[in-house]
């Protein structure tokens, strides 16, 4: 999530449940969304799919 004019912005990056409990592939998720935002201090949250 980021404020921006008008908002805030939000990056989705949907990721299967096994991947993510791979714990060294998080860093790597977490990288991409904030490549997403072009922040590299962007806060990344894990919302997980009913």
């Amino acid at each position: 999530m980021r404020e921006m004019h008008g908002g805030l912005k939000w990056a989705h990056l949907p990721v299967d449940q096994t991947l993510w409990a791979d714990e060294s592939l998080r860093d790597g998720f977490r990288a991409r969304v904030r490549r997403e935002v072009n922040d590299t201090s962007a806060v990344v949250e894990v919302i997980e799919a009913p």
